[in-house]
């Protein structure tokens, strides 16, 4: 998120909940996915549990991709490589079932072009893309529109180790 402004996120937060929190943090950004697309496979990998199995999850995702850049560096999966896999196969490294057919999908659409991701696209058509995929409900919307698109006015409703972080 470096091209990002922070005296955007500044201006925006200044009348909103996080004021204090930016205030704290001058010059604080968005931290963003190297891709929309690995911003998606975080937030469906994220879906309901915690942070450390999300992250688990992922792991398991990029050695079977064998994606790894260095002996702990993975490159972040294309929707190429996810489309290499089976619904079994995201199962067998501890996807639920719906949540490797989301994945599925997700890489069909982005690998397709159907998901528009270019740059001018705004982010309430990604949203409204994103919300109409069965299994992609809010939080993964708002997810992949922080992370993936840095989106300043996106908030991951529900999360609850977000809620208490900014209590």
């Amino acid at each position: 998120g470096l091209h990002a402004q922070p005296v955007k996120l500044g201006t925006f937060a200044a009348a909103s909940p996080l004021r204090r929190v930016v205030e704290a943090a001058p010059g604080l950004r968005v931290p963003l996915s190297p891709t929309p697309f690995d911003a998606l496979v975080w937030a469906v990998l994220g879906q309901q549990v915690t942070f450390t199995f999300a992250c688990t999850l992922r792991q398991r995702l990029c050695q079977r991709l064998n994606t790894a850049l260095d002996a702990n560096l993975y490159a972040p999966p294309t929707p190429a490589q996810v489309l290499t896999l089976s619904a079994d196969d995201l199962t067998r490294l501890g996807l639920t079932r719906r949540r490797a057919e989301t994945l599925l999908r997700v890489a069909q659409l982005t690998h397709s072009g159907e998901l528009d991701f270019s740059p001018d696209t705004p982010f309430s058509r990604i949203s409204r893309q994103l919300s109409a995929l069965r299994g992609v409900g809010v939080w993964t919307t708002q997810y992949a529109l922080l992370r993936g698109f840095g989106a300043p006015d996106a908030v991951p409703v529900g999360d609850t180790a977000l809620a208490t972080a900014l209590q």
